[in-house]
Order: C-alpha cells, then structure tokens, then sequence
C-alpha cells in the first residue's frame, strides 16, 4: 500500500469522511437501486466492484475483485447487475459499476469537489454536462459528478487522473450510484470522440 492509499476505518462510513474539496461531511448517499441506473446497460453483464479508498488526501473509488481485494492494474470479472449488487453489499464502503470495456465503446469521466453540500453543480461541471450529452449522475462521494457515454473508439479516449479530474482506462470499474442528474438523458448516448479529447484538454 502506498502512503497516499489509505483505507477508510471501518466505523466511519464513506458520507463521513471530508474530502480534499469538501468542508463539512454530506448526508448519507442513498441505497443504490438496482433498477436505476444507464437504462441500457442494466440488462448488460459489464459490472464490477469498487471500494473506497483514501488518496492524495481526497476520497477515491478504486476497482476491486469479488472479494473486495483492491485490483492494482488487474481487470475485474465482469457480471451482471444483479450478481454485482449481492456481492456489493457484503462490502465495507463499496458499491457497483461499470466495467470499461466490458460493454461496447462505454467511457466515463469524473469531476470531482464539483458539488456543495446544498446540492449545487459548480461550472466546471456545468461545462462538462453541457459538452458530453448523456448519462449523468452524482458521484459516490457526493460531492462531484460522473459521465457515462459511449464512443466508436474507446482508445481515443486516454485515461488520466489530475486534480479531482479522472478518465478511466480500459478495465477500471465507473462506480455508478444510480443517482441521476436531473435535465441529463435517461441513459448513456454515443457522443463524439472528439468531445472527450477537448475535454481532457480543458480538464488538465
């Protein structure tokens, strides 16, 4: 384990724990539901596990194995949604997701320290639901927000992690909290590749 991973004590929950971004610790995320989520994708067998993990001083969701192994590099056994969210809840301070690559052209993208505890989406954010239109929603820490789309070449987008900013490589898991973005669609949409490259630009 490196010194910037640290695991969360078990008495205190995910909500409970201050962010880089964060002042004041958010009320509990609610129970994910099965049957939220990208609508698509539901049916799918491309979800993984993921924990919390402390890093860099920030709250960090990290892909795991069934067990809730943290995975360094290692890609996940893809499942269903439903065998994933049994598995989910025998975890301490984790959840489900989806599996980059384990379902056609899927990519996402995190910001994190976007979101109050009042529940307002900075502009950054704002930005970045304006230029990927699809599936949105508020991420596991509850102070930032995730984007799930698809594209027709996954490569295109390249994975990096920097300043509450994050893309996922192929293999690691998006989490996903079911909790959706209001005025963003229903579902994950196809985009251009070429959105996710600007962004990556803005973003770094």
């Amino acid at each position: 384990m490196s010194r910037d991973d640290t695991e969360i004590p078990a008495s205190k929950p995910p909500h409970a724990v201050k962010c880089r971004h964060q002042s004041e610790p958010l009320a509990p995320l609610r129970q994910f539901d099965p049957g939220a989520g990208p609508t698509s994708l539901v049916d799918r067998p491309c979800w993984g596990l993921w924990r919390f993990r402390l890093r860099n001083g920030g709250l960090a969701a990290l892909t795991c194995d069934e067990g809730g192994i943290l995975l360094d590099g290692g890609k996940p056994q893809a499942m269903s949604l439903w065998q994933a969210s049994g598995l989910a809840a025998t975890l301490d301070q984790g959840g489900v997701g989806v599996i980059v690559g384990a379902a056609p052209g899927v990519v996402g993208l995190t910001v994190e320290g976007c979101r109050d505890p009042s529940g307002r989406i900075g502009e950054v954010a704002q930005r970045l639901l304006a230029g990927i239109p699809s599936y949105a929603e508020i991420s596991p820490s509850g102070t930032g927000i995730t984007v799930i789309a698809t594209i027709a070449r996954p490569d295109a987008c390249a994975p990096f992690r920097r300043d509450g900013f994050r893309a996922y490589r192929c293999g690691e898991v998006i989490p996903v909290t079911g909790w959706h973005v209001p005025g963003t669609p229903s579902d994950v949409l196809p985009v251009e590749a070429g959105l996710f490259s600007q962004l990556r630009e803005f973003l770094s």
